[in-house]
């Protein structure tokens, strides 16, 4: 039987200030990460978001222009553009999906449970997801197992630590490279 200890995610934005932008893809992943676990993916889930009644110009005016080449290179702003045209998921239904997700990993029991996320700089993501999902951030706890911590920490007391993570910025591989430093760092430690 599968054994969850956190709810890997990441999100693609148009930038850096939750306040001022939009999420444009998610990536949610449940692999075998509790004590012993072979963090082997179980389960994963991914999605761009569609904003209806935005064009290219209200996307590019929201990101800056490092922002704007990584996502026109990657193929996001034409993903998040066709999703709006294709009746896509939007921000609403995202919220919602993440939080049934939660709900299902809680199975309904403690009201007090909460999710805890996991992956590169997590806590920039929960930040976002506090002020853009409020159904799905209601479920999470205030911890965040940050793999960049581990990361920075492996540096400072075992000595360097080869990135795995690519420089793409998708929400998927950047989860899945998490996943995998995790794991490595986990090796290192524990073996």
């Amino acid at each position: 039987m599968p054994r969850h200890q956190y709810l890997w995610i990441d999100f693609e934005c148009t930038g850096l200030k939750e306040r001022e932008g939009l999420i444009l893809e998610f990536a949610a992943v449940l692999c075998e990460d509790a004590r012993g676990g072979s963090f082997e993916v179980v389960e994963a889930h991914e999605n761009v978001i569609a904003y209806p009644g935005f064009g290219r110009a209200d996307l590019m005016s929201l990101m800056d222009p490092f922002v704007q080449n990584m996502h026109t290179q990657n193929g996001l702003i034409d993903e998040v553009l066709n999703a709006a045209a294709d009746g896509g998921m939007d921000l609403g239904d995202a919220d919602e999906y993440l939080a049934e997700l939660c709900d299902r990993l809680l199975k309904g029991g403690d009201p007090k449970a909460r999710v805890t996320l996991a992956g590169g700089s997590v806590h920039f993501d929960k930040k976002w997801a506090e002020h853009h999902m409020p159904e799905f951030a209601k479920r999470l706890h205030y911890r965040v197992h940050d793999v960049s911590t581990l990361k920075a920490q492996e540096r400072v007391h075992g000595g360097p630590f080869d990135d795995i993570k690519g420089d793409n910025h998708r929400a998927m591989s950047d989860v899945l490279a998490s996943i995998e430093e995790a794991k490595a760092l986990r090796d290192r430690r524990f073996l």
